[in-house]
């Protein structure tokens, strides 16, 4: 998913637009009549996962941390966690957006 760039981790845009693909159905099920907040939504999710993805990218390879070392995997808990922040950030604004 990344490519080695001058030791530096270039992240592609891809995977963070498939989560937005992917977020369409449920957004387009739970905000069917809010197409900005909908496009809202799903931009922003984009450009929050890419940068999720890319700060760890960078830290991972600043600081040359592989597999075998135990801070990769907790910099992947913390990629994770934030990940799911978002979705729960995308469902706190559907909650408090979606009424209005």
């Amino acid at each position: 998913m990344a490519d080695h760039l001058d030791g530096f981790e270039q992240v592609d845009i891809w995977p963070s637009g498939l989560h937005g693909l992917l977020s369409l159905p449920v957004l387009f099920v739970t905000a069917p009549v809010m197409p900005a907040l909908f496009a809202m939504l799903i931009l922003g999710e984009i450009a929050v996962h890419y940068h999720i993805d890319w700060i760890k990218a960078r830290h991972t390879a600043q600081r040359d941390i592989h597999e075998e070392d135990p801070a990769f995997w907790r910099l992947l808990g913390l990629d994770q966690t934030a990940h799911h922040l978002t979705y729960i950030a995308i469902l706190g604004a559907l909650v408090v957006y979606g009424s209005k």
